[in-house]
Order: C-alpha cells, then structure tokens, then sequence
C-alpha cells in the first residue's frame, strides 16, 4: 500500500490534494494553418517554460488541451523527478498532450507554489515514485493516488510567508553567482592582460599553448582530456611556454609492499582515497618498513598524488597533500614534488 500521509508538524491540518486541485480538461483540436506555443517542466521544481512556438502542420498530435495562467501542471512521466509548476503567464494558452496534466486551483485554500515547493521534498519525490507504474523506463503518475495524498496545509498567510522567503534566497543565490561569475572573469581578464595572452589559431607560434577550465577537468587521463580540451584553441604571450616537467623537482611512483588493515605501522594512501580533487582518509590500510625506506616514502605537505592507472573512473584523478601526518602511498599512485 502506498503511504498517503506525509511526516508533517502536527500543528498543521492534513489536507487531500483532491480539495484544491481539480483537473482540467479544455480541449483543442490543432489546425495546421494556426500557430501554438508550447510547454516544457524542468524536473526538481525547476518551474514551466515555453519550449517553443510551432505551426500546427508540424505537431503530429492534432488533439491536445490548453492550459491558462495560474493553473498547477505537471508530467505523468516525470512527476518522479519533480517535474511539477505553476504555469506563468509566458506560457498562458498554450497546448499540452495527454502526458501532461493541467489542474485549477483553489487559490482560497492554497499557493501553488507552495505546493510546487513541497513538491521538492524526499518524501514526496518517493511517493510519486511508488504512485508511478510502466512496464518500460516510462513510469506514468496514477492521478487517483496523486490527488488522494495528503499533505500538511499550514494557513495562507504562513503559505506566502514560505514562497517569499524561499524566492528571496532563490534570488540572493542568483546575485552571489552572478557576482562569482563577474569576479572570476575579471581574474582571467586580469591574468591575460598581465602575461599579455591573446586568443590564436596559429599552432606554429612557439608560444602557444592550450587551455581548458580546471572546473570541468576532473582528472588527467588521455581520454578524458581529448573530451574537455578544445584542441583548435590556443594562447599565445608575452612569455616562452615551458613544459610542466620543467616544475618539477622530483617523481616518485609508491610502494609495492604488502599491507594490511590492522592499525599497525604507517598508513598508506591507495587510489580510492583521492575522490573530487581531496584526500578522502578512509578504508586505509597500514604498511610496517624500516627507517630507510620511510624517509624515501613519507608523504610531505604540498606533494602532488594522482592515480596513474587501473580503473577508468579512478585513473588521473590527482590532489595535493595538505596532512601532517605520517602517510605514505601505494604504487598505483604518483608522487610529485
């Protein structure tokens, strides 16, 4: 049986969906001479857009419905993935197929947006991942469970008060990142105008070089690089370019000797504790050597690791090391200094 009632502050009434939301059904049959707007959800109560405008020769489905400004919509077949929303005005008179479902809402009883909102919870996002069913990747919303669920109801007013508030950090997010994405370009302009790099096509240049974002470079691989670096793009200075090899003082691959869990000895560094470019100091194992070989081998802070080999999504996947403990590493990684 599918749960019905979510975990809620018993200080709020529970209230069926079914008692503000009614479905609508106006239906529409589209001609090819008429042109007609269309909608698209973005899942995780990302909200409704226009997808585009179309003539009605090239949309295969001629009899669809129409939804109006203010009315709560959502995918049957996304409904899993939070693909729910208020249509905004933008969209207001377009046409959705049977995939969609459109409802009119009791505004006396409830902002849906706050309804949207609640959407975005675990709970719900599990309930509507149980009220789905298909027997291929498409799984369809059952509309009696949906509209039967019950859901914590708090007053109007305190409905509001929570899309306000929820709106004003959407927006306060949206200036900080905008703000971020002014500062790191005027970093790069900065660093251009400096080293007096310029943007070129000429690959003769000894000057050139090739640039990709650290932001999107996850790890050094060959396969993975061909990917993210856009082999056509080049720099070119005021500078001679050197090769990183020329940066560094020393390469070491590590140990190859046999570890063990118990906690005795000097912990080692294996590959699967290098995760998102930070050290993830956990499941290590332990390796017992002598004075010698632990001066050779001891990890100092400001060292360059990175995993040199075995599994694809493991392979170059590098961090420095910040510790002051004694560690060291195994062999299928690199140590550079």
């Amino acid at each position: 049986m599918i749960e019905s009632t979510f975990l809620y502050n018993p200080i709020y009434k529970l209230v069926k969906i079914g008692d503000f939301l009614r479905r609508n059904k106006t239906a529409i049959e589209v001609k090819d001479t008429d042109l007609y707007k269309r909608v698209t959800i973005r899942t995780n109560n990302g909200g409704v857009y226009l997808r585009d405008i179309e003539e009605g020769r090239k949309i295969g489905t001629k009899n669809q419905f129409l939804v109006k400004k203010g009315q709560f919509l959502l995918s049957k077949i996304d409904a899993r993935n939070g693909a729910f929303g208020v249509v905004p005005e933008e969209v207001d008179g377009a046409i959705i197929t049977g995939n969609f479902w459109t409802f009119d809402v009791d505004y006396s009883k409830i902002n849906p947006h706050f309804l949207a909102l609640l959407t975005t919870t675990p709970e719900f996002i599990k309930f509507s991942e149980n009220a789905s069913n298909g027997t291929t990747n498409r799984h369809y919303l059952q509309e009696d469970l949906f509209l039967n669920v019950k859901i914590p109801l708090p007053t109007l007013e305190e409905q509001n008060q929570i899309v306000a508030a929820y709106n004003k950090r959407i927006a306060e997010a949206e200036r900080l990142e905008n703000e971020a994405k002014q500062l790191e370009e005027g970093i790069e302009a900065y660093v251009f105008d400096v080293l007096g790099l310029k943007r070129t096509n000429d690959k003769k240049d000894n000057r050139k070089f090739q640039i990709t974002k650290y932001s999107i470079l996850e790890r050094w691989a060959v396969d993975y690089l061909k990917k993210v670096i856009n082999s056509t793009q080049f720099l070119e200075g005021n500078y001679p370019v050197i090769a990183l090899a020329e940066l560094i003082d020393s390469f070491q691959y590590g140990l190859s000797e046999k570890s063990t869990k118990e906690k005795s000895g000097i912990p080692m560094l294996r590959m699967n504790n290098i995760q998102n470019s930070e050290l993830d100091i956990k499941d290590l194992k332990y390796i017992t050597i002598d004075e010698k070989t632990k001066e050779k081998y001891i990890l100092n802070k400001g060292d360059l690791l990175f995993n040199r080999t075995n599994r694809k999504e493991l392979v170059g996947k590098t961090t420095f090391y910040k510790e002051y403990s004694e560690y060291t590493i195994a062999s299928y990684l690199i140590r550079i200094t």
